[in-house]
């Protein structure tokens, strides 16, 4: 048994770091490096963690979001070896994606 697992919230692995949290419409429709995410699961189900790199400022930006259509994108890009990889974070009515 692993001896630095002692609560269950131990088994939550630390989240990627960054240099500032942000709500993710602050970085709608601006071009973004999209470096690395995290999955996680929360009260509300399934989510990630999104790391992406500011490209005027270098600043390596966090936030998290439960859209489907990013998650999806998120992990083909991963799975292929696209990541990292430009795009912008845009919303549809209430819906989220990334071009």
């Amino acid at each position: 048994m692993d001896e630095k697992i002692k609560r269950f919230s131990d088994l939550t692995p630390p989240q990627l770091p960054c240099d500032e949290k942000v709500d993710k419409d602050a970085i709608l429709d601006t071009d973004v490096e999209w470096i690395d995410f995290q999955e996680l699961s929360g009260s509300y189900g399934d989510f990630v963690w999104v790391i992406v790199k500011d490209p005027e400022t270098k600043q390596i930006l966090g936030f998290s979001t439960g859209s489907d259509v990013v998650i999806r994108k998120l992990k083909k890009a991963k799975e292929n070896g696209y990541l990292p990889l430009v795009g912008k974070l845009v919303k549809k009515g209430r819906y989220y994606d990334i071009i």
